[in-house]
């Protein structure tokens, strides 16, 4: 399977020349890095987790997750930036 066909089945987002795969891959990991550090820490361990889990678990998992992820510092701070219309700024806590 090439790259084009990878792109038409929606298995990649995007295709790239090979000279600038890296400058786009670092764009695409700061957008990550902006966003709130324990909501990226728990996408991650959600999509780990649910490789290996029912959806019904994934789902009871993702729950638990976050209703502490609401009750974070970083969440009322995305929130106002939101609302104030400015960039956030996340502790990670």
């Amino acid at each position: 399977m090439d790259a084009t066909e990878s792109l038409e089945l929606g298995l990649v987002n995007t295709v790239v020349p090979a000279d600038e795969l890296l400058s786009t891959a670092m764009t695409w990991a700061q957008e990550i890095a902006d966003n709130a550090p324990m909501a990226v820490q728990t996408t991650k361990r959600m999509m780990r987790m649910g490789l290996e889990e029912s959806y019904d678990t994934a789902v009871d998992h993702l729950m638990v997750h976050l209703g502490g992820l609401f009750q974070s510092e970083d969440f009322a701070e995305g929130l106002s930036a939101f609302l104030e219309k400015r960039k956030p700024n996340f502790t990670g806590r």
